[in-house]
């Protein structure tokens, strides 16, 4: 395993940490694109639910939006990233 793979799990493992199972699910939805009725009907719940989880992920991120969400967790994921 290179240097740049390790990286990459680290910042995979802050994410479940700052996130639950069920809200990276959705973090992953959100980095397709995916509105909130796609996502709910992929995962199989309501897009009130789906809403009430991206409002969590947002909030745990501390971020304003989708994009910005989907953009952390995308680096998280490449680079491993530490910062709080």
């Amino acid at each position: 395993m290179e240097a740049g793979e390790w990286s990459g799990i680290n910042g995979a493992v802050r994410l479940t940490r700052l996130l639950s199972r069920r809200e990276l699910e959705v973090l992953n939805q959100i980095q397709l694109g995916l509105t909130n009725r796609q996502i709910a009907d992929r995962l199989f719940v309501s897009p009130n639910t789906v809403n009430k989880h991206v409002h969590q992920v947002l909030r745990k991120l501390e971020v304003a939006n989708r994009v910005q969400a989907a953009i952390y967790g995308r680096v998280e994921q490449l680079s491993g990233s530490t910062t709080t």
